[in-house]
């Protein structure tokens, strides 16, 4: 007999914690990213993309484990089966997907993720999606142009780093975006070093 063994998360999703709290503070928010950054630079390591990054996949342990999960439209570059994604095929949730995965989810690559991770960071600090969850033709323009409003905006206790993050993060030409995880997890471990530090000065 075959059957597949998942780990148990005793906690709750980041969309759970984000509808009881509204939104985070850009410490917590950092912390959380790094952690599923962590994940996602190891996955991209195996030649796995997740291609469903979003704050139902996120979930955290009663003992503040962060934990990334949905593998299930996940690519490998090691696949070579054609069956789920076809060319032009658009697989995800359409608000934390960058452009070039609306337009065909068979040939994004890791900074799709990263664009993801950077619609996630927007949310937990606003406590809103920087665009609406559809496919109206006036949201794919915007998505495609990178217009949302500036995350300090909407809550003005964002950290300017947060808000720098989130841009480069959400840019929609991919050449132009952060192009790892390994190198998002360096400016945001440096980042949240500061925030210690800040609170042993204070």
């Amino acid at each position: 007999s075959y059957y597949m063994v998942l780990e148990y998360v005793d906690g709750l999703s980041l969309d759970q914690l984000l509808r009881k709290r509204r939104f985070l503070s850009s410490e917590l928010a950092l912390t959380i990213l790094l952690e599923a950054g962590k994940a996602l630079a190891y996955a991209h390591s195996m030649g796995v993309i997740h291609r469903d990054i979003k704050p139902g996949n996120i979930l955290i342990s009663r003992k503040g484990e962060v934990k990334l999960a949905d593998f299930g439209i996940a690519s490998s570059e090691d696949d070579d089966d054609p069956g789920l994604t076809k060319e032009g095929m658009t697989l995800g949730t359409p608000c934390y997907m960058p452009p070039e995965q609306i337009e065909n989810a068979k040939n994004v690559d890791k900074r799709a993720d990263l664009y993801a991770l950077g619609v996630m960071l927007y949310e937990m600090v606003t406590g809103k999606k920087p665009y609406p969850g559809n496919f109206s033709a006036e949201t794919l323009t915007t998505i495609r142009k990178g217009r949302y409003r500036p995350a300090r905006k909407i809550n003005k206790r964002v950290h300017p780093f947060v808000e720098r993050l989130i841009a480069k993060l959400m840019r929609p030409d991919p050449k132009r975006r952060l192009q790892d995880a390994e190198r998002l997890n360096r400016l945001v471990e440096r980042r949240l070093r500061r925030y210690k530090a800040e609170a042993l000065n204070s």
